[in-house]
């Protein structure tokens, strides 16, 4: 099933780039119905168990991949189903591996990143390590499910950011981006307040422990206390993504967890304790504020970029700098 699902992914994304939305998202929705139907059939009704799952997974992304390629033959879509010439195949890797890695390396780092506060936790959670480590586990969900939100105008952005600076319109750019920003810094604050007064209210919902909600109530604000920065922040990464500047979204996507989250996460317990586990994300955002500030403030003077984001009419051969 993987390379089927790594097929409809890559068909999906340029379908979104290519401003088909509403059929990108009509794909995801029959895609995820199809494989529960076909799960429901092969595992309750056939008894397939394990491999009825895989199955109905694959048969359900080959359909959505199908119904694509057979739109896109129909001639609906900017690309080609099958017409692509073998010479497109074999160059811009270099640039897909560069403009990828960034994505690619943030969702490994955000499994190395849990990885270390549970180390960290065991050395310094003590006899409330299991209670503890049960509160982490429910803010990481509520934290996760409000990042997707986020993620996806983030790949909206990126779309129509990309499709702006293709056309030469650096007008358009600086608009789509405003709004992301504005987006982004709204939809983070609002989720930080929730999370921070529904503390408790929230843990409620995943488990009846009080020990367990009293300790969700406990580390949740503080994990969330500078959430409001991470959504501008994702979009200025995005943004670069987007303009084909790899370095710098590499280092605006990348920083906050390996230059600064694991290594905080690693050595402010050793002067704060446990609580230095909790404030080691908050702080992380603070640095990130200071270094996105430096990046911009540089990309204005080498490039002129306006406000060290905008590239100037006729400038996209700058990045070739």
């Amino acid at each position: 099933a993987s390379p089927l699902a790594f097929a409809v992914g890559l068909q999906t994304t340029a379908l979104r780039v290519e401003g088909w939305i509403g059929f990108m998202a009509g794909i995801g929705v029959l895609v995820t119905l199809a494989n529960i139907g076909l799960n429901y059939v092969l595992i309750a009704l056939l008894g397939w168990g394990v491999a009825g799952s895989a199955i109905g997974s694959a048969i359900a992304q080959a359909v959505g991949l199908g119904v694509v390629l057979v739109f896109r033959l129909r001639g609906q879509t900017s690309l080609p189903a099958f017409a692509l010439p073998w010479k497109a195949w074999r160059t811009g890797w270099r640039s897909f591996l560069a403009l990828g890695a960034p994505q690619s390396l943030s969702f490994l780092g955000l499994s190395l990143g849990s990885g270390t506060i549970i180390i960290m936790l065991q050395a310094t959670a003590g006899d409330s390590y299991e209670t503890v480590v049960a509160a982490y586990g429910i803010t990481m969900r509520l934290l996760s499910f409000s990042f997707l939100g986020l993620m996806g105008m983030a790949q909206a952005l990126q779309a129509m950011i990309g499709n702006n600076y293709g056309a030469g319109r650096p007008d358009r750019v600086a608009q789509s981006l405003r709004l992301g920003v504005i987006c982004g810094l709204v939809y983070a604050a609002s989720a930080e307040a929730i999370f921070h007064f529904g503390a408790r209210g929230l843990a409620g919902l995943f488990v009846e422990d009080p020990a367990v909600i009293a300790e969700v109530g406990r580390i949740l604000p503080v994990i969330v206390a500078a959430y409001v920065l991470a959504g501008p922040a994702v979009m200025i990464s995005t943004h670069f993504q987007a303009i084909g500047d790899a370095p710098r979204a590499a280092i605006l996507s990348l920083s906050r967890t390996y230059l600064f989250a694991i290594p905080l996460t690693l050595t402010l317990p050793l002067w704060l304790g446990e609580w230095g586990v909790w404030w080691a994300g908050p702080t992380a955002e603070v640095l990130m504020l200071g270094l996105t500030l430096i990046v911009l403030t540089q990309t204005a003077r080498q490039r002129g970029y306006r406000f060290g984001l905008i590239p100037p009419a006729g400038d996209r051969q700058a990045l070739a700098a």
